[in-house]
């Protein structure tokens, strides 16, 4: 697993740089049902400003909520993984400051509320990818 595979699956949410349940489970080999028992066992772990779950039900971790969930499924054979997660987020943070990352999340909302579509008439999602 690259640093680069990882942060193709970054995506900006709401101005924060996030990674969805089903990219973490397919990082790591897993189902995201076995995420969600994870996330779901241990609430105290997951603070609401480390992850926050979406309107379709799906889990979604910033760097910090990343890091606790690698931590919980640590072996030897993910702790490459968890690795190329963390230096994916640093490349983000170094390549995308805050401010960068934040401009580009106003620029989408602006665009949605102006009632631009995507093509085929569908409305873009939330998020973006850097």
């Amino acid at each position: 697993m690259t640093t680069a595979q990882v942060a193709a699956r970054i995506r900006v949410l709401r101005g924060r740089a996030v990674l969805f349940a089903s990219d973490i489970a397919a990082l790591y080999g897993l189902s995201e049902a076995d995420i969600s028992s994870v996330v779901e066992s241990q609430p105290d772990v997951f603070p609401a400003d480390f992850i926050t779950r979406r309107p379709q039900g799906e889990w979604v971790f910033n760097e910090q909520g990343a890091s606790m969930l690698a931590a919980l499924l640590s072996n030897t054979h993910r702790v490459d993984v968890s690795i190329a997660i963390m230096r994916a987020f640093v490349l983000l943070r170094r390549k995308h400051p805050p401010a960068q990352i934040e401009a580009a999340a106003i620029r989408t909302k602006r665009h949605r509320s102006a009632g631009h579509t995507h093509k085929g008439g569908r409305r873009r999602n939330r998020e973006s990818k850097i």
